[in-house]
C-alpha cells in the first residue's frame, strides 16, 4: 500500500490521528505533489462521502494533471451530498479551465436546489477562460435570484469574468 492509499484509507479510520493525518495531507497537495493519482480517481466510486470529498479535493488540486478524473467527478456535480457536489464543481475549475464542457455543468448547476452549490456554480464560471454570451446570460438570471448570496455571487461573477476579459 502506497502513501496515496494509506490516506485514503486512513479517512475512515477510528484512530483520530490517522484520519487528521489524511485529511491535512489531501487537503494540502499542491499541484506538483508526489501522489498516486489513479488511486485518487478509483476512490471516487467509493460509498463513503468523506472518502469521496477528500480525493476530489486532493484531485482538484493537482489541476491538469487529473484530468483523467473529469468524467467521474462530473457525475459527482449530481451527488445526494452537498459537500461532494461543492468539491466536484470546485475541483473541476481548476482542473480545466478552458472547457465548455464544463461551462455547461456549471450552468446546470446554477438550478442546483442549494444556493450555496450555486454560489459555487457562479464562481467557477468566473474561473473559467470558456465563458461565452450564454453564460453571460445564465448568470444574469441569477441577478433576479430571492437568494440575497446568489444574486451577490452573480454579480461578483460577471465582475470577475469583466475583469478576466479585460473589460472591467
Amino acid at each position: 500500500m502506497n502513501q496515496t492509499q494509506k490516506w485514503i484509507h486512513w479517512i475512515t479510520s477510528n484512530n483520530e490521528s490517522e484520519r487528521q493525518s489524511a485529511t491535512l495531507a489531501l487537503g494540502g497537495l499542491s499541484y506538483d505533489a508526489d501522489v498516486d493519482i489513479p488511486s485518487l480517481i478509483d476512490a471516487l466510486g467509493s460509498e463513503n462521502d468523506d472518502v469521496v470529498f477528500w480525493c476530489v479535493g486532493a484531485l482538484g488540486s493537482l489541476g491538469e494533471r487529473s484530468i483523467n478524473a473529469v468524467a467521474k467527478i462530473i457525475k459527482l456535480t449530481d451527488s445526494n451530498n452537498l459537500g461532494v457536489r461543492q468539491a466536484s464543481i470546485y475541483a473541476l475549475s481548476r482542473i480545466n479551465k478552458n472547457s465548455a464542457e464544463l461551462n455547461n455543468v456549471f450552468v446546470k448547476k446554477l438550478s442546483d436546489s442549494s444556493e450555496f452549490v450555486v454560489c459555487d456554480a457562479l464562481s467557477a464560471l468566473a474561473r473559467m477562460n470558456t465563458v461565452g454570451p450564454a453564460e453571460i446570460d445564465a448568470i444574469k438570471v441569477c441577478l433576479t435570484s430571492k437568494s440575497e448570496h446568489v444574486a451577490f455571487q452573480a454579480e461578483v461573477a460577471l465582475r470577475n469574468i469583466m475583469l478576466n476579459s479585460g473589460n472591467a
